[in-house]
């Protein structure tokens, strides 16, 4: 058994991929159905000579080596720039004890759970699932049902939930209280698209995405003429809670209310600030890779046989002569601070590498440069 992600590489235990099944009991494909033969049975790049199947089971490794289904590959899904497994969204949603049957589809550019069960509140469920999922995961509304429809199959009808009528909108939202929740709900307002806010409902509850935060963010932070941390919009979630704490870090001032910039003298000359970062095998800064050039030093790897084997690496792989044990390996890859750059733990995981180290560079080349990020 083999969990890969989408460019064929294992991952690491406990980290989601897709379940491929090696071995002599593979069959030899679909009777009749070359093209899903072709897509689904492949070489096995493993084990010389050998086959495997696809399954599209979305899964990962437990710590005690017991395979954990989180869903299918074929309900994945991008939006707002991210790729989303329904079929995770649904997994966590079955575990709340209210929930007997649940279904996640996209409507309208936003995600909708519906499911069928015992009374809870809808609050309730969406704490549930913000508390396990990425903040893109969490549906914007979760709607309960009577009983979900079925095809002939008994499978879920997506179909058939995308049909569904959309609520009717109620009745205008209370109208803000104040100068700054007057300007909070207006950027609201101004980036979900949408005629009214509830100033006690929640950002992401009412439709907001990771990316319409940061919109809103750089919104009012333009309005009010001074910065604050993007991690308040998710620790203040909603239009009375965002404007009371932006009220208590110090006094309003609006963009009409700001300082006009000082002059600039007549002997001002161009310069350009030039900050630099890498992180790199055999070189965690800009000045050991300067050095390592200078003095020709080797940054590739040479791993011996016994740091394969604990890598989890096969014997066949190994041990096959036109393997080379050979690699660029950077120190401190697995050591992301997710807080400090407002991620949660769950989408830290879901980054690639090289998606972490970038943030990690980014934010020290702007240190580099005496500017403060």
């Amino acid at each position: 058994l083999y969990v890969l992600d989408g460019a064929g590489r294992r991952v690491p235990r406990g980290s989601l991929g897709e379940l491929w099944i090696g071995g002599l009991g593979v069959a030899r494909g679909y009777l009749n159905r070359p093209e899903l033969t072709a897509e689904r049975f492949v070489d096995d790049p493993f084990t010389p000579g050998g086959r495997m199947y696809r399954t599209g089971d979305v899964v990962r490794y437990r710590e005690d080596g017991s395979l954990e289904y989180r869903g299918r590959t074929d309900f994945q899904v991008k939006l707002h720039g991210h790729r989303i497994e329904l079929g995770e969204i649904e997994a966590v949603a079955a575990e709340h004890p209210a929930v007997v049957e649940c279904a996640a589809v996209v409507r309208e550019e936003r995600l909708t759970l519906y499911w069928t069960g015992h009374s809870a509140e809808e609050a309730d469920l969406l704490a549930h699932l913000a508390e396990r999922l990425p903040t893109y995961m969490v549906p914007t509304r979760v709607v309960r049902l009577d009983e979900l429809p079925h095809t002939p199959n008994k499978k879920v009808d997506r179909n058939a939930l995308l049909s569904l009528p959309q609520d009717a909108p109620g009745l205008p939202a209370p109208a803000a209280d104040g100068d700054l929740e007057t300007l909070v709900a207006g950027a609201w307002r101004t980036v979900l698209g949408v005629p009214h806010i509830d100033p006690d409902r929640g950002f992401f509850e009412i439709g907001g995405s990771s990316m319409t935060a940061l919109e809103a963010h750089k919104l009012i932070t333009s309005e009010l003429g001074r910065p604050f941390p993007l991690s308040a919009l998710f620790q203040y979630p909603t239009v009375r809670k965002l404007a009371a704490h932006l009220g208590g870090t110090g006094a309003v001032t609006t963009r009409a209310e700001r300082r006009r910039p000082a002059d600039r003298s007549a002997g001002d000359e161009a310069v350009a600030v030039v900050g630099m970062a890498c992180r790199l095998p055999g070189a965690p800064d800009i000045d050991t890779f300067w050095r390592n050039l200078r003095d020709g030093v080797e940054s590739i790897r040479h791993f011996t046989l016994d740091e394969l084997r604990a890598a989890g690496l096969p014997e066949e792989l190994i041990t096959d002569p036109d393997y080379v044990p050979a690699k660029g390996y950077v120190e401190g890859a697995d050591l992301f601070d997710a807080a400090f750059f407002d991620y949660m733990p769950s989408e830290a995981e879901l980054m690639g590498p090289q998606h972490r180290l970038f943030l990690e560079t980014a934010w020290q080349a702007l240190e580099h440069s005496g500017i403060v990020p």
